[in-house]
């Protein structure tokens, strides 16, 4: 199983993630993607002689829970209005 993320690529055998796959995942942030590939052997349909074979996936990190405003979502909005009209003022 090989992981690639943001340019790197760490490689491991077997099912389980190895220390350096660990941390090249726990480096990525929500909305990153990175590809999961995955080899194995299969059988030729046609004569049954085993092949190797791969299997790509690209995931997308996304948070386990969504961020909320405690006050709700009108009174964030109100918050970031609020704020953004104070620094344009600092910076005119």
């Amino acid at each position: 199983m090989r992981i690639s993320a943001n340019g790197n690529s760490r490689g491991g055998a077997g099912a389980l993630l190895n220390e350096d796959q660990q941390v090249l995942l726990q480096a990525l942030i929500p909305s990153d993607k990175f590809i999961l590939a995955v080899d194995f052997m299969s059988r030729n349909a046609l004569d049954q002689q085993l092949e190797n074979k791969t299997m790509d996936f690209e995931i997308t990190v996304v948070l386990a829970r969504q961020a909320f405003y405690t006050a709700g979502e009108e009174d964030m909005n109100t918050y970031f209005r609020d704020q953004s009209l104070k620094m344009i003022k600092i910076l005119t």
